[in-house]
């Protein structure tokens, strides 16, 4: 079972909860467990707006920064829990659309510049 993040990579060392994702039950990590802590020390000094906790804004905030840590980090997308998978289309600049599996596969980075490196 993947161990759940760390409080530096859910951010709450710096007094705020930006990723309060948890692995499903049987899930493991692609890479070990992925460390946010530098992310979050940037995120935290630069950012320049702080949603008012419970807010739409905060909700929205979280949940990409959750899905964001599963769709890089858990290669096994019946695992996944931010999105059904077997829903999940992602199309950039109208190109051709591919799966969650596929972008599990190749890596969401390498998903969204492809069409843009082969151009």
């Amino acid at each position: 079972m993947a161990e759940p993040l760390s409080e530096e990579s859910q951010g709450s060392t710096h007094g705020e909860l930006i990723r309060d994702y948890e692995p499903s039950q049987g899930s493991s990590w692609r890479f070990g467990r992925p460390d946010y802590a530098k992310v979050n020390q940037t995120y935290f000094k630069h950012r320049t707006m702080a949603h008012q906790e419970g807010s739409l804004e905060a909700l929205v905030q979280k949940v990409l920064k959750n899905w964001q840590v599963e769709a890089d980090n858990i290669a096994d997308v019946h695992k996944w829990k931010t999105m059904d998978s077997t829903k999940f289309k992602l199309a950039v600049n109208g190109g051709c659309p591919c799966n969650a599996q596929l972008m599990a596969d190749v890596g969401a980075p390498n998903i969204l510049v492809s069409e843009t490196l082969a151009a």
